[in-house]
This record gives structure tokens, sequence and C-alpha cells, in this order.
């Protein structure tokens, strides 16, 4: 008699909570792994330099003049550096966010697809080498990515849920 794994995974909540919390542990432990043994390069560098300005209206105005990105990032960088500078710290909200994406890309396979998609898309996340490697920069790819993850989520339960609550989201 053979144990169907699929039928064990996708009907136990708990087996399925167990998977998708060790694919989250997976994804950080990926995203950790030798954070900070690269010095920063260029335009890390100029994200720091960016986010070094004396207070937030200094930021937004640096931003506004030699970025092309929102400034969002920046300003959380600015925060950030006010606890340290080093490689792995000001690295770590990307991380952070790369994660994070995971899990929004999860909720979002989830919702269009199905439970089994749905892990298969955070595996996908997890391991992908692209993906692990902007979340180990000080730029604002992994903040940008997880937001449009994020947004298409909320987007499509907005379409398909009744009510106005998830407008205000």
């Amino acid at each position: 008699r053979f144990i169907n794994i699929e039928a064990v995974i996708l009907d136990n909540p708990k087996v399925y909570r167990n998977i998708f919390l060790s694919l989250v542990s997976l994804a950080v432990l990926l995203r950790l792994f030798q954070l900070g043994k690269n010095s920063f390069w260029f335009d890390e560098a100029f994200s720091i330099f960016t986010a070094k300005a004396p207070n937030p209206s200094s930021v937004l105005a640096m931003v506004r003049a030699n970025e092309n990105n929102p400034p969002f990032y920046f300003l959380l960088l600015h925060l950030v550096l006010k606890f340290g500078d080093s490689e792995t710290w000001v690295r770590l909200p990307s991380v952070i966010f790369g994660t994070l994406m995971l899990v929004s890309t999860f909720l979002l396979g989830k919702t269009i697809f199905d439970r089994k998609i749905a892990l298969f898309s955070a595996l996908a996340i997890a391991i992908n080498p692209f993906l692990i490697f902007y979340s180990q920069e000080a730029r604002a790819y992994s903040l940008a990515s997880m937001l449009a993850a994020l947004s298409m989520y909320f987007f499509l339960r907005v379409l398909t849920e009744k009510g106005f609550k998830l407008w205000f989201l």
C-alpha cells in the first residue's frame, strides 16, 4: 500500500504549516549566509551616502535630486544607520523584505491557485539565486519585489471579497 504524500501534506494543517515555516527558515538562512562577507559596492555605498543625510528631509531632497527609486527605502536606511553601519546590519532590511516576499508570494499563490502551488511558489522564492542575491544588497530591490507581490495579493482580495474594508489597505 502506497502513502499519498501530497494528501498527507495538503490535508494536514500542522504538516502544511511546518513545511511553510521550514521554507521561510530556509529563505532566511540562505539570505543571511555570508551577508557581510563582501564590502559595499558602488550602488550600495551611494544608498548609504544618501541615507546618511542629517535628517529625513535632507534624505528626501537627495533622493529627489539623485535617485530614480522611491524614497521609502532611503528613509528606512536612514533609521537603520542610526544603530550601526556594518555590511551585515545595513543589508539586514533587504533580507527581511526578501523573506517577506516569500510570504507575499505564498499568499498570492494560494489566492490565485491553491495550497500546493503556494508551497511550490514559496520554495521557488526561497532558493532562487537571483532573489537571494538581491536580498543581500543594501538597495530597494527586495522591497520593491515584496511590495509588488503584496499589492497584487491585496488587489485580488479586494476584487473577490465583498465590503470595503480592504480598499483602505
